[in-house]
């Protein structure tokens, strides 16, 4: 395990973990070397989608942004719901909203569109 760590690291990150001699111990190091750049990342997820804004774009490609950054949440272990995220975009938008009809039942557009993604 520790040789196919080792493998798997770039040079200038095998670099750091020189002196480390198991396996648990080159994890540990790069658990929390990392930690860090992934909370950063997480955040600036998080400030992207507060951020996002409609603008001139139609619905269905806010919505494909705000539910891109939204998977790239759940790739960071930190999903958002797709219930948090129609209510999110729903509050931001709520001057765009419409009713739609989709299989029956109506829904604002919000709900539609992540209905339909």
């Amino acid at each position: 395990l520790l040789s196919w760590l080792l493998s798997s690291l770039t040079v200038s990150v095998h670099a750091q973990v020189v002196g480390l001699y198991t396996s648990r111990s080159v994890w540990q190091f790069l658990t929390s070397a990392f930690a860090s750049q992934s909370q950063a990342r997480i955040m600036q997820l998080h400030l992207s989608l507060h951020s996002l804004k409609k603008g001139s774009n139609s619905m269905a490609t806010y919505l494909l942004k705000a539910k891109s950054i939204a998977d790239e949440l759940v790739m960071d272990s930190k999903p958002i719901s797709e219930d948090d995220l129609v209510f999110y975009c729903r509050i931001k938008n709520n001057k765009t909203e419409k009713k739609l009809k989709l299989k029956g039942e109506e829904r604002d557009e919000a709900e539609a569109c992540f209905f339909l993604i």
